[in-house]
């Protein structure tokens, strides 16, 4: 199966700004992304895609291969599907086809080349042909989230009974959705939604000893840090 990995690294952070480029220990932060990417032998070829050819320069001295995404597809409320097509409907433009695209946000630099390949490998044996989309154990558990009313008063955001339910032994499983990694075949992308799901979709539970880091904030980015550098004593 031909599977190409899509690195999405716009310019426009506004949180931790510049952050897809930001040095983490010595390297702009998406290079751990493509070097994870580069070292999967699943994966044919490596995409950086961004609107900054300043990120595409740097991606290339990493080893991947620049894809210049226009402005109409890196504004704040872009959609990943949205962006996705485009980024497969230029690809086929210039001859280049594949049968599924595994989509790797930079954010998340923890991953490496054996993460991906069992992913993939978890998507081939499913039969390839439906996207499998990143799992894990929510840091929240549902039953512990409430709505406030414009008093203030607090309802919770799922129905159970807190008397049954009160102990974190107890709780039912539940999974949260996250864009470790999600791989998808080309020809579903038009039925997919915004999270790049459909009824078809599998989701692939990513494995508790795997440190899950989605940098967002200088805390996130810093803790990132703290983790690379333990690895290293």
């Amino acid at each position: 199966m031909n599977i190409v990995a899509m690195i999405p690294a716009r310019s426009g952070s506004k949180g931790l700004p510049d952050k897809n480029i930001k040095n983490l220990c010595g390297r702009p932060l998406f290079d751990y992304t493509i070097q994870a990417a580069l070292g999967c032998s699943k994966i044919k070829e490596v995409f950086l895609n961004s609107d900054s050819q300043k990120y595409l320069d740097l991606g290339m001295e990493s080893g991947a291969h620049p894809f210049l995404r226009s402005k109409d597809f890196a504004m704040d409320d872009t959609s990943m599907r949205s962006m996705v097509i485009n980024f497969v409907d230029i690809l086929e433009k210039q001859g280049k086809t594949f049968d599924a695209i595994i989509i790797l946000c930079p954010v998340y630099p923890l991953r490496n080349s054996d993460d991906l390949t069992r992913m993939i490998i978890a998507f081939e044996n499913v039969g390839g042909e439906r996207s499998l989309i990143g799992m894990k154990e929510p840091d929240t558990h549902p039953y512990l989230c409430y709505k406030l009313n414009s008093n203030n008063m607090p309802t919770p955001v799922i129905d159970h009974a807190p008397d049954s339910y009160y102990r974190r032994q107890t709780y039912p499983k539940y999974f949260e959705l996250t864009h470790w990694a999600c791989v998808v075949p080309v020809k579903s992308l038009s039925s997919l939604n915004a999270q790049l799901m459909n009824k078809n979709t599998y989701g692939y539970m990513i494995p508790n000893n795997i440190h899950i880091v989605d940098i967002d904030t200088s805390l996130n980015f810093h803790f990132a840090e703290f983790l690379l550098q333990t690895e290293r004593r």
